[in-house]
């Protein structure tokens, strides 16, 4: 299989190869099937792999909240759908990123890691592609790391390839011309975007998103407070927040929080009776309920766990 997932505890996640008969999903001509056992629930994955580019289709059914490191070769694009539920993302610099169902981002790397959440069913398809890159010739700034929804022609896409019956011998054909839509779908929202002289995101939701994450950790903003501040209705911002970044505005603020919050557990030797104030929670009970609610431990757990 192309990419290794693992976890600090744990170590390497093994995958068996299965039968197609031994899926009950979504079964994709000409992938390679693995199963793993890990969490009290399974991982199931289908690959197909050429010399230019790798199709993942990757079930989660994990009975806790659990973050997976996420080690997978270099390709120029790396693209992440996901099908059901949802996941976090963490690229390594920055607050980590969330997607939900009928979103997807375009990535220069693949994620360091990936969050799952307790009882939460989540499946995702990751295209990664050695295709030139044409930002140079479009004259488009990067926006690599733009959540965006599917459009509905890349869902007519997706449907057919997850349902596609081709024979085996033009499978190679086939998916190389999926991969290459998928990427035209992605270049061409970024290109249309640039033509008609706008920002990919509008400037109200882009607003809310950078007093988010210039604000203090003790200061918390409502959606009518960030409504108010960025001029447009607390639907309008709650519905574009979601559309652009793949979270509510709530959501956001409390990862923020919470991933500082984890840096600290991991470098420092800041008790949990202090750190609770220093990540902006008024009380150590809704504190911990949330750190747990996140990455599946308790903070004294993780810090056992994961101090450097």
């Amino acid at each position: 299989m192309v990419g290794k997932f693992s976890h600090s505890d744990l170590g390497p996640i093994r995958f068996f190869k299965r039968e197609p008969d031994f899926f009950t999903g979504s079964r994709i001509r000409g992938t390679q099937f693995g199963h793993a056992s890990a969490f009290n629930g399974t991982i199931y994955i289908q690959q197909y792999v050429n010399s230019s580019f790798a199709i993942s289709y990757i079930d989660f059914e994990l009975a806790k909240s659990v973050e997976l490191k996420w080690d997978f070769p270099a390709f120029n694009y790396f693209m992440l759908f996901v099908l059901d539920g949802k996941i976090a993302f963490d690229v390594g610099s920055g607050p980590s990123a969330t997607l939900s169902k009928g979103y997807y981002t375009c990535l220069s790397s693949a994620p360091q890691s990936l969050q799952l959440f307790e009882e939460e069913h989540a499946i995702i398809l990751v295209v990664a592609s050695n295709s030139n890159n044409p930002f140079e010739q479009l004259s488009l700034p990067d926006k690599s790391a733009l959540i965006l929804p599917f459009p509905a022609a890349m869902k007519l896409l997706l449907d057919e390839f997850l349902s596609n019956e081709y024979n085996e011998l033009l499978l190679d054909l086939y998916y190389e011309k999926v991969v290459r839509d998928l990427l035209f779908f992605y270049f061409l929202s970024i290109q249309e975007n640039s033509n008609s002289g706008r920002s990919a995101i509008p400037e109200p939701i882009k607003a809310a998103h950078d007093i988010i994450h210039h604000a203090s950790r003790d200061r918390f903003y409502s959606l009518a407070e960030l409504a108010e501040l960025t001029g447009i209705s607390e639907s309008t911002l709650k519905k574009g927040y979601k559309k652009y970044y793949g979270t509510s505005p709530f959501d956001q603020q409390v990862l923020i929080r919470l991933k500082w919050a984890r840096e600290q557990l991991e470098n420092t030797d800041l008790p949990s009776s202090e750190l609770f104030r220093e990540a902006g929670y008024a009380y150590l009970t809704g504190f911990l309920k949330a750190f747990k609610k996140q990455y599946g431990l308790s903070p004294n757990e993780w810090r056992k766990r994961h101090k450097k």
